[in-house]
């Protein structure tokens, strides 16, 4: 139901040796930005060898030219052409980075952090014009809070998390919900996931393990939500053999383009309630 996205300190053995343990279905983030320091970049590139990379790894990198440089001139050897660029401040900012990167990779994918004001208000432009570039969009929030002064909780950062999604879907690239920083707090953690969720959000950055714990044991749906959307799918498969593109079940309109969602759900509830 909640793609996760984890970020994993790149200096940290244990954690990236753990990480191998966790499912394909896992987006492991190999993070040279927030979670380390630029002293200890170079020893973090020597553990990537002892790493098995996955087609569906990322690497945040930091934005400084020049260090970005040097782990991307590391990584190319072990196929990793997917990065997250996070605190730019501009497009122009941004192309010149992006073009770095295109020195050492073909057609590499970026997913954006939107930390700062500018870059919140050209994320638009920039949707535009890198559309085949772009892989998904997030805000980074801590950042983004400081830099705006805006407070950092559901309430305030509400409207900028919902027009962000809009932005993104309108270009047809993933957004991707903002870090929780509640790990032990699990009634803290569920309530800012569900406001994600209601807000449209399919996925989410996480920072630690246990947060994917908690997300994989959320009953998004009940049991009984889950038999409803079973029962409006055989209604409309065997009564109304599939011909109907707006129908009626149990005093409810639905239509057709409605069931694509409907089978996702169901999708996720047979596992859930297996």
């Amino acid at each position: 139901m909640i793609e996760k996205f984890l970020f994993i300190p790149s200096s940290e053995m244990r954690f990236l040796l753990k990480s191998e343990s966790f499912n394909e279905g896992i987006v492991r983030v190999f993070d040279f930005e927030d979670a380390i320091h630029e002293y200890e970049i170079d020893d973090s590139l020597k553990n990537f060898p002892i790493i098995n990379i996955r087609v569906n790894d990322w690497i945040r990198l930091p934005f400084n030219l020049i260090q970005a440089r040097k782990i991307v001139e590391d990584v190319v050897k072990r196929n990793i052409n997917k990065f997250i660029i996070p605190k730019f401040e501009s497009i122009d900012h941004l192309i010149i980075f992006i073009n770095m990167i295109k020195e050492f990779y073909h057609n590499p994918k970026f997913i954006l952090l939107i930390e700062n004001a500018r870059a919140y208000n050209e994320l638009n432009e920039i949707l535009t014009q890198l559309k085949n570039d772009i892989y998904g969009v997030g805000i980074g929030s801590h950042d983004f809070s400081f830099e705006t002064g805006i407070k950092n909780s559901n309430d305030y950062l509400r409207s900028i998390r919902i027009n962000l999604l809009l932005m993104a879907k309108a270009h047809q690239v993933k957004p991707i919900d903002f870090v929780s920083r509640s790990i032990d707090n699990k009634k803290a953690f569920i309530e800012d996931l569900v406001e994600g969720f209601n807000c449209g959000y399919r996925s989410k950055f996480m920072i630690n393990p246990k947060q994917i714990t908690m997300t994989d044991r959320y009953p998004f749906f009940s049991k009984q939500e889950v038999e409803f959307f079973q029962e409006v799918l055989n209604y409309y498969n065997f009564e109304l053999q599939s011909k109907s593109a707006v129908f009626k079940y149990k005093g409810i309109l639905y239509e057709k383009m409605h069931l694509k969602s409907f089978q996702e759900i169901l999708q996720w509830g047979n596992k859930f309630y297996e």
